[in-house]
């Protein structure tokens, strides 16, 4: 009966009638869901609050940044020599983050580990084997009392109900895509692959049974340049999700009031990716995909191909580091149509039989690889073992390459690529 009441009545009547004492005390509704949004509608009080953030890496990072650069307001008032020239991102420079504490993984090398360590702030860690199963949130270092919210980034780990139940209102989350497309730890990675042209920032409340599923609380749009690559459009998309997560604080308690189910049409899954991925497979791979590619990993795990090396006499792995968008990506079309016109006129030389991933060196100076639909333009390289990356001229200098050659010519003599000269 207690849930139907929440469910099929209105708010301000159960308001009136009486029961919300009841409600607010009453633990064990069949619906999860419906206990922490009645509790969140009902019973949320304005900021500041007392936070406790879960997060990682560099995701993480920008939002751990913006809460403890609030939370110094407090600090600054408490101290008339204090600097209060604090960037915080809010308007009004607004307290909204009363006390702040970290749980993130015991690992000296995640950045938030480190800022935390070095700004002093108290911080608590997932047990290494069970995660945050059966982890116990720990009372406020400070003041000896619960937190009131569990601010989540890039955390890594599902917060279980037992965990979620802890905090006064629940949690949040700050997602880094336009949800509920790209749910999952890589929405990132997944909306350049992907090709989308436009990306955003959800701040969503978090879920006792699902990652990424919770309503939407606050949504913001922005446009992908096509040239972009992951760890700027990542410090971009960070950098505004941080500020958005203050907002969210700062009008939390309407935010609530307003929060929007997500969803299930356009939903798909960003899971973790992998090396493996990251392989280029000429035959199967057109030019739009392999650019995606590019932009997706080039940055950090590296886009990649293969080469026998007749010297060492096995495989070796490179990593294209410069690659020239394909015609139709949208980027710099004036000087990337010459550059085509002069593979045009290479090709010309060709017999167009060659098989996927042939290679040779264009008479513009750049490395010509064979895709399923056409050629893909290679500026630098990167060789296993090696310590630098090289321009692509440099990397097949003494080779014995066969490629084009300039001719004045109207009809350029054909030449033959041996099938060995290919990379897989």
């Amino acid at each position: 009966m207690l849930r139907q009441l929440v469910v099929k009545n209105s708010y301000s009547n159960i308001l009136n009638s009486g029961a919300i004492k009841a409600i607010l005390n009453y633990t064990t509704f069949n619906s999860v869901n419906h206990a922490y949004r009645f509790r969140a509608y009902c019973s949320i009080a304005p900021p500041p609050y007392k936070v406790l953030f879960f997060g990682t890496d560099q995701v993480s990072i920008n939002t751990l940044t913006l809460l403890h650069e609030n939370n110094k307001i407090k600090n600054n008032n408490n101290n008339n020599n204090a600097d209060t020239s604090i960037s915080t991102n809010n308007s009004n420079n607004k307290l909204v983050v009363d006390e702040l504490e970290v749980v993130c993984p015991d690992n000296k090398n995640e950045l938030v580990y480190q800022y935390a360590k070095s700004n002093n702030i108290p911080m608590y860690h997932p047990d290494k084997e069970n995660g945050m199963k059966g982890f116990k949130v720990p009372l406020s270092s400070k003041s000896n009392q619960p937190f009131d919210i569990a601010i989540v980034v890039s955390f890594g780990y599902f917060i279980p109900k037992s965990v979620l139940s802890s905090f006064k209102y629940g949690g949040i989350n700050m997602h880094p895509s336009l949800l509920p497309r790209h749910r999952g730890p890589a929405p990132i990675h997944h909306t350049l692959l992907s090709g989308d042209k436009e990306t955003g920032i959800s701040i969503i409340t978090l879920d006792p049974k699902k990652f990424d599923v919770g309503d939407i609380l606050l949504q913001t749009r922005q446009k992908i340049r096509p040239d972009i690559l992951y760890l700027e459009l990542t410090n971009k998309l960070t950098t505004n999700g941080a500020a958005m997560v203050i907002k969210t604080l700062e009008q939390f308690v309407e935010m609530s009031k307003n929060a929007v189910a997500q969803s299930e049409v356009g939903a798909t899954k960003a899971p973790k990716v992998n090396r493996q991925q990251s392989k280029i497979e000429w035959s199967q791979h057109d030019c739009a995909t392999i650019w995606n590619m590019y932009r997706a990993f080039s940055d950090t795990i590296g886009v990649s191909t293969t080469v026998y090396s007749k010297k060492y006499k096995n495989w070796k792995r490179l990593k294209i580091t410069g690659m020239l968008a394909p015609p139709g990506a949208g980027v710099d079309p004036v000087a990337n149509s010459k550059l085509y016109s002069s593979l045009n006129e290479d090709l010309k030389q060709l017999s167009g039989a060659e098989p996927y991933g042939t290679y040779f060196l264009g008479t513009n100076k750049l490395m010509w690889i064979k895709a399923k639909d056409g050629w893909i333009g290679v500026s630098k390289i990167y060789e296993d073992g090696k310590k630098n990356d090289v321009q692509a001229h440099e990397f097949l200098f003494g080779k014995a390459v066969v490629s084009p050659t300039k001719s004045n010519n109207s009809i350029a003599e054909k030449i033959e690529i041996p099938t060995t000269q290919v990379f897989v």
